[in-house]
């Protein structure tokens, strides 16, 4: 499982990243550059990236370690 949050998002503030403690133990949690609260319209090539990237076993593991 992975969440993204886009590191400009105004809507769900930082404060959502308490809630990390409430994801399953193999999530990970990826902050997109320079997006907002929608980042497909900010950036969607960084989107379907992350989408790939994380669906493939072979390149998930390079997008950082589960949250806990």
């Amino acid at each position: 499982m992975t969440v993204a949050f886009g590191s400009r998002d105004r809507v769900l503030l930082p404060g959502v990243a308490r809630r990390r403690a409430e994801l399953p133990d193999q999530a990970r949690w990826v902050t997109l550059s320079d997006c907002g609260h929608v980042p497909m319209f900010d950036d969607a090539a960084a989107v379907v990236d992350l989408l790939l990237r994380s669906s493939d076993p072979a390149t998930a593991g390079a997008l950082g370690k589960p949250v806990r």
